[in-house]
Protein backbone atom coordinates (compact mmCIF):
# COMPACT_ATOMS: atom_id res chain seq x y z
CA UNK A 1 0.00 0.00 0.00
CA UNK A 2 2.45 2.81 0.82
CA UNK A 3 4.65 1.95 -2.71
CA UNK A 4 1.46 3.16 -4.51
CA UNK A 5 0.90 5.98 -2.33
CA UNK A 6 4.19 6.84 -2.68
CA UNK A 7 4.34 6.71 -6.69
CA UNK A 8 0.73 8.43 -6.93
CA UNK A 9 2.30 11.12 -4.76
CA UNK A 10 5.42 11.25 -7.56
CA UNK A 11 3.55 10.75 -10.47
CA UNK A 12 1.52 13.95 -9.62
CA UNK A 13 4.90 15.39 -9.24
CA UNK A 14 5.67 14.46 -12.64
CA UNK A 15 3.05 15.62 -14.17
CA UNK A 16 2.97 19.00 -12.67
CA UNK A 17 6.93 19.10 -13.34
CA UNK A 18 6.07 18.26 -17.22
CA UNK A 19 3.41 20.54 -17.31
CA UNK A 20 5.08 23.80 -16.08
CA UNK A 21 8.82 22.15 -17.03
CA UNK A 22 10.59 25.93 -17.90
CA UNK A 23 9.46 26.90 -14.32
CA UNK A 24 10.65 24.14 -12.84
CA UNK A 25 14.17 24.67 -14.83
CA UNK A 26 14.38 28.02 -13.49
CA UNK A 27 13.77 26.67 -10.10
CA UNK A 28 16.91 24.33 -10.47
CA UNK A 29 18.75 27.09 -11.84
CA UNK A 30 17.74 28.93 -8.58
CA UNK A 31 18.87 25.88 -6.39
CA UNK A 32 22.72 26.61 -8.46
CA UNK A 33 22.17 23.01 -9.74
CA UNK A 34 24.88 22.90 -12.76
CA UNK A 35 22.96 22.64 -16.34
CA UNK A 36 19.67 22.93 -15.11
CA UNK A 37 17.80 22.28 -18.66
CA UNK A 38 19.14 18.94 -18.48
CA UNK A 39 19.51 18.56 -15.08
CA UNK A 40 15.45 19.48 -14.65
CA UNK A 41 15.43 16.28 -18.02
CA UNK A 42 16.80 14.08 -15.52
CA UNK A 43 15.11 14.72 -12.13
CA UNK A 44 11.53 13.99 -14.03
CA UNK A 45 13.58 10.95 -15.96
CA UNK A 46 14.24 9.36 -12.51
CA UNK A 47 11.25 10.50 -11.42
CA UNK A 48 9.31 8.82 -14.37
CA UNK A 49 11.55 5.42 -14.18
CA UNK A 50 10.42 5.34 -10.39
CA UNK A 51 7.08 5.69 -10.75
CA UNK A 52 6.87 3.37 -13.22
CA UNK A 53 9.49 0.49 -10.78
CA UNK A 54 6.57 1.05 -8.38
CA UNK A 55 4.24 -0.08 -10.30
CA UNK A 56 5.75 -2.56 -12.00
CA UNK A 57 6.31 -6.57 -10.69
CA UNK A 58 9.15 -5.67 -8.60
CA UNK A 59 9.49 -6.22 -4.78
CA UNK A 60 8.52 -4.09 -2.21
CA UNK A 61 12.04 -3.91 -0.78
CA UNK A 62 13.54 -3.08 -4.64
CA UNK A 63 11.23 -0.06 -4.91
CA UNK A 64 11.78 1.25 -1.19
CA UNK A 65 15.13 1.57 -2.28
CA UNK A 66 14.34 3.58 -5.56
CA UNK A 67 12.36 5.47 -3.99
CA UNK A 68 14.39 5.99 -0.88
CA UNK A 69 17.29 7.11 -2.94
CA UNK A 70 15.29 9.27 -4.60
CA UNK A 71 13.11 10.96 -1.35
CA UNK A 72 16.90 11.41 -0.09
CA UNK A 73 18.48 13.35 -2.99
CA UNK A 74 15.32 15.79 -2.30
CA UNK A 75 15.73 15.96 1.48
CA UNK A 76 19.78 16.45 1.24
CA UNK A 77 19.10 19.57 -1.32
CA UNK A 78 16.22 20.91 0.77
CA UNK A 79 18.41 20.61 4.19
CA UNK A 80 21.58 22.25 2.03
CA UNK A 81 19.39 24.75 1.28
CA UNK A 82 17.82 25.67 4.36
CA UNK A 83 20.43 25.33 6.70
CA UNK A 84 23.13 28.02 4.47
CA UNK A 85 19.69 30.51 4.86
CA UNK A 86 18.42 29.94 1.08
CA UNK A 87 15.22 29.50 0.31
CA UNK A 88 14.79 29.51 -3.62
CA UNK A 89 11.40 28.77 -5.06
CA UNK A 90 10.13 25.18 -5.58
CA UNK A 91 8.41 24.07 -8.48
CA UNK A 92 7.98 20.54 -7.60
CA UNK A 93 4.02 20.05 -7.72
CA UNK A 94 3.29 22.54 -10.63
CA UNK A 95 3.13 25.85 -7.67
CA UNK A 96 6.08 27.59 -7.54
CA UNK A 97 6.52 28.23 -3.42
CA UNK A 98 9.93 28.37 -1.47
CA UNK A 99 11.43 25.99 -0.08
CA UNK A 100 10.65 25.67 3.86
CA UNK A 101 10.80 23.65 6.96
CA UNK A 102 7.47 22.38 5.79
CA UNK A 103 8.51 21.71 2.26
CA UNK A 104 11.12 20.04 3.90
CA UNK A 105 8.90 18.07 6.35
CA UNK A 106 6.84 16.70 3.22
CA UNK A 107 10.25 15.21 2.19
CA UNK A 108 11.21 13.91 5.01
CA UNK A 109 7.82 11.93 5.60
CA UNK A 110 8.34 10.69 1.92
CA UNK A 111 11.48 9.69 2.52
CA UNK A 112 10.71 8.01 6.20
CA UNK A 113 7.75 5.81 4.17
CA UNK A 114 9.92 5.06 1.92
CA UNK A 115 12.27 3.24 4.07
CA UNK A 116 9.73 1.67 5.87
CA UNK A 117 8.63 -0.36 2.19
CA UNK A 118 12.66 -0.87 2.00
CA UNK A 119 12.76 -2.26 5.53
CA UNK A 120 10.13 -4.65 4.77
CA UNK A 121 7.14 -2.80 5.49
CA UNK A 122 4.15 -2.63 3.70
Amino acid sequence: MIRYALALVLSYAVVAKARRFPAFRLSLAAYGAPFPGPSAAVVVGVETLTVLAAFSPLGDREVGYLLSALCAAFVVVQTYLLAGGRSPSCTCFGRTRPVTLRSWSRATLMLTASLILATGGT
